[in-house]
């Protein structure tokens, strides 16, 4: 399992290991993110008809990417996004999870990374694509030790 600071880093070191079967899942093409700060805690998966908040402590799971930031396949989506170049507001370090959205204004294309939020430092911030990779793709969420799948394009 990671927080945003340790796969900031590019360290493949995780801070705890779990045990959680993901079926349809190569071990090795998944892995278990803590949201360990508030930037999405308004934002819902469905789990079993109910909503469960994506708040602080909540663990998810993603598919392990890891492809240049692209409008065909990442625009109006939620992705775990590593920068290049500086550190996200909402998290202080350099990988974030957000809705990616694109945007062209004067020329120039940018992706706007939206949080559902209600704190000041998770606000909407604009990065260049290029400097972005994407490296998750939300597949489900881990609730006292089960693995419960999200639909998510």
């Amino acid at each position: 399992m990671y927080r945003f600071d340790s796969l900031s880093e590019g360290s493949e070191e995780s801070i705890a290991s779990a045990d959680v079967t993901i079926p349809g899942f190569d071990p090795s093409s998944v892995f278990l993110l803590e949201i360990d700060g508030p930037q999405l805690e308004k934002a819902k998966f469905k789990v079993d008809g109910k909503d469960v908040p994506l708040a602080s402590g909540a663990v998810i799971a993603f598919e392990r990417l890891s492809e240049a930031a692209s409008q065909d396949l990442h625009d109006g989506r939620l992705r775990l996004v590593r920068s290049f170049e500086n550190a996200f507001k909402a998290t202080k370090t350099r990988v974030t999870l957000a809705m990616c959205k694109w945007a062209e204004f004067d020329g120039r294309i940018s992706v706007r990374l939206q949080y559902q939020s209600t704190s000041s430092k998770a606000t909407p911030q604009k990065v260049a694509p290029e400097s972005l990779t994407v490296i998750g793709r939300p597949i489900g969420i881990v609730r006292r030790g089960v693995f419960c799948p999200v639909k998510m394009p």
